[in-house]
């Protein structure tokens, strides 16, 4: 309703006397009012009231009909709330009664001057515009209200939100905050934020923090937070000072996303890229290694046939060969956490290989170290390599006796049955919904802080004093758990021991049993070999050694010299042997060229390194087999004699 301008202002005039609504009609428009209708009765009034939509309403209250002015005003207030102005004869004090009920803009008297309805109507419209306005304001104010609460209800969803006073203290915790922190609010309330300190920030973090809210500036930054139970949780936190009129900070109030569980992710995907570009180096590491051991090894057995007869000799031979293994051992590892090296795998039961692995821990481990096993009743049978998983077994119990440091303690093994759900998988996406064998091996030593578990899966990082580890033990465990489709996970606090657990999917229990061959030192006839590496101490020891097994060999550490030598006479070779890596050209397009000129002929490609290729691209090189360096001589032996059998 605009108030500015009095001839704007429509009214309606309801007096059952003809000749007062007359004069009121003309005392309106001289005060410049436009009347737009007269009703005589209430039941009229009501009508025109709905129909008109007036501004004011000069109502008389004494009316003909069954409802008076009173009555009228009543009905039009709760249709309408439109401003009512009575207009009465006499006091009668009942009357007046019912007529303030209907919270009326004003009374005026029978008879009335024209200054009297001026200043009453004048009245009336300016209480009914700030009625208006506060109406409108209230109703502002309490959309802004749900507004406020809606928003509030999606912060308390989602956000950790807090206030402290300049202090420091805690004086407002929500719902989510009190849930994620562990806390009570009223445990909360009063205490210093400090309350939360993990301890894996130092000193200048929080000193940079103050400063900056101290400025009356935002802090926005990540904190790692401990909860009332021990468990650390980390928050991306943004932290406004609320600031007086003296533009100093009174108050702050503080809002936190728990990103937990993003870290976790952003860690392990860390670790995974990490340890990726570790296993590419190991790799090539390995290769170079096999090459110096393949030398090693070969002289020694070269060694170990002429010092037939010399006890002292074979005393000494035998152990360069035992040390030799045991590096070619260490390479295996490195390619095993790598996954470099591509597991046996078949249907076995893990039971199994745990009951094996306990004879030989039981005789190794100290005796005031107790074996605790507790293996479910027909467990899943996974898909996994038996040899591998029983040195996963021996590598994480080797681990516990070291945690439990000679003292007495406890090693618990749990083999159960396990279904990941939504929660399990959330934390561990490479997890999948189905049934899988769960190993758990759990000791009571001294246990690790949390930045020593962000290591322990890597390659040479160890706890252990010089010179009594490797740091090799945990990478080969996590290494052989993935090449199984395994998971593993570990659980540790400082005095509270450590917790293994390992998933494997489970698998239809068609379990089969290895069967091993011993191969033996089986002489050639005489039959032509081509020996291709670019190693010349390689192709030195390996001649010799072939010499001795009754073959006559041909020498060429260029792989393009080779090719042409071939070229020359491709009938004048039973069987090529050439190394993978070599820098003219690789053993895989050697082996092409070579079955190209004479398809029938055998192929054997040697490496330090085996290649991720599908056998069907071996095939097509005429490549019949793959050989891991290092090269033991009754290996050889028996691998030659398999394949020339067949091609003779």
């Amino acid at each position: 309703m605009n108030t500015a301008t009095p001839s704007r202002l429509r009214i309606l005039v309801v007096e059952d006397e003809a000749i007062i609504a007359a004069d009121l009609r003309q005392q309106l428009i001289k005060l410049g009012y436009e009347p737009v209708g007269h009703a005589v009765s209430g039941e009229q009034a009501v009508q025109l009231a709905r129909e008109l939509k007036p501004d004011l309403v000069l109502m008389d209250i004494q009316l003909s009909g069954a409802m008076d002015g009173v009555a009228a005003s009543r009905a039009i207030q709760e249709t309408l709330s439109l401003p009512v102005i009575f207009l009465t004869a006499f006091g009668e004090e009942q009357t007046f009664e019912r007529a303030k009920l209907t919270d009326p803009f004003g009374f005026i008297l029978k008879p009335f001057t024209e200054r009297e309805l001026r200043t009453t109507l004048a009245m009336a419209v300016y209480k009914h515009g700030v009625e208006l306005q506060l109406k409108q304001q209230a109703l502002a104010l309490q959309e802004l209200n749900q507004e406020l609460a809606s928003q509030k209800f999606a912060l308390d969803q989602h956000a950790l939100v807090s206030t402290t006073n300049v202090q420091g203290a805690i004086t407002y915790s929500n719902e989510r905050f009190c849930q994620v922190s562990g806390y009570a609010a009223e445990e909360l309330l009063g205490q210093n934020h400090r309350l939360l300190n993990s301890g894996t920030h130092p000193p200048e973090f929080f000193a940079e923090l103050w400063a900056t809210l101290a400025r009356g500036q935002v802090w926005r930054g990540e904190i790692c937070n401990r909860a009332k139970q021990g468990s650390l949780y980390w928050v991306n936190a943004t932290i406004v000072p609320l600031l007086g009129l003296d533009g100093k900070p009174r108050a702050y109030i503080s809002i936190r996303e728990d990103i937990t569980e993003r870290r976790l992710l952003e860690n392990r995907l860390r670790q995974g890229q990490k340890m990726e570009a570790i296993g590419r180096l190991a790799g090539g590491i390995a290769h170079d290694f096999n090459n110096i051991l393949a030398a090693i090894i070969g002289y020694g057995n070269l060694l170990q046939l002429d010092a037939a007869g010399n006890a002292a000799a074979q005393e000494d031979v035998a152990e360069i060969l035992g040390a030799a293994n045991r590096a070619k051992d260490i390479v295996l590892q490195i390619l095993t956490f790598s996954r470099q090296r591509e597991p046996s795998r078949q249907i076995i039961r893990l039971d199994s290989v745990l009951v094996e692995a306990m004879k030989f821990l039981r005789a190794t481990l100290p005796a005031q170290i107790k074996i605790q096993m507790d293996l479910v009743t027909n467990p899943p049978a996974v898909l996994a390599d038996a040899t591998q998983l029983y040195q996963v077994i021996l590598n994480l119990a080797a681990n516990a006796q070291h945690a439990m440091e000679g003292q007495p303690g406890t090693l618990s093994i749990r083999l159960d049955a396990f279904q990941p759900d939504a929660a399990f998988i959330r934390v561990h996406p490479e997890m999948r919904p189905i049934n899988h064998a769960r190993l758990t091996m759990a000791d009571t030593g001294h246990g690790m802080d949390a930045k020593i578990l962000e290591h322990i899966f890597e390659p040479f990082f160890t706890t252990k004093p010089v010179g009594q580890g490797t740091g090799l033990g945990l990478a080969v465990v996590d290494g052989i758990v993935r090449s199984q489709d395994g998971h593993i996970t570990v659980a540790s606090e400082i005095g509270q021991g450590t917790t293994f657990t390992l998933y494997f999917p489970a698998q239809a229990a068609d379990v089969s049993s290895d069967q091993t061959v011993s191969p033996s030192l089986t002489a050639g006839h005489g039959e032509r070999i081509l020996l291709v590496d670019d190693e010349p101490a390689i192709t030195s020891s390996l001649r010799r050694m072939l010499a001795r097994l009754n073959y006559q060999v041909t020498v060429s550490n260029h792989p393009r010299a080779a090719v042409s030598l071939f070229q020359q006479n491709p009938a004048a070779f039973d069987l090529v042997m050439t190394d993978l890596t070599m820098p003219e050209m690789s053993g895989l397009e050697l082996a092409r060229e070579l079955h190209a000129l004479r398809p029938e002929l055998p192929i054997i490609l040697a490496s330090g390194l085996i290649p991720e290729l599908q056998r069907a691209e071996f095939q097509a090189a005429g490549i019949v087999e793959i050989m891991a360096k290092p090269v033991m001589i009754d290996g050889l032996a028996e691998l030659l004699r398999r394949i020339l059998q067949k091609t003779s």
